[in-house]
């Protein structure tokens, strides 16, 4: 391996685990105002694909209208550089996507 591709790893997994501890932050954010249950899903879950080209893919489900109001404000200070898509269960989102969310994302509690 060239010393160029150890770097890139080194960055790569640099990126990664930074999203990773800003993920557990916005986790427990989600949590505290009331989150039944966050789901994290694509290519944070597969270390392997994630990249700095890759966002966090965020599913909430319980989280009231009332909370959601300075959600985004708060979890922009949270993730800064690292890119984040936000859904909850009560978009319009199709049922099959929500179902395939939940099977092959992880349910994510904060550590």
């Amino acid at each position: 391996m060239s010393i160029l591709s150890k770097r890139r790893l080194q960055l790569k997994q640099k990126y990664y685990e930074n999203a990773l501890k800003k993920t557990n932050k916005a986790v427990l954010l989600l949590y505290s105002l009331g989150a039944s249950e966050v789901y994290i899903f694509g290519s944070l879950i597969k270390p392997e694909l994630f990249d700095e080209m890759s966002d966090v893919d965020i599913y909430v489900k319980g989280l009231s209208q009332e909370n959601r109001k300075s959600v985004f404000t708060k979890m922009e200070e949270i993730f800064g550089n690292v890119k984040f898509d936000l859904l909850f269960d009560d978009d319009m989102i199709r049922q099959d996507i929500a179902e395939k969310i939940e099977r092959e994302g992880k349910l994510w509690k904060p550590s």
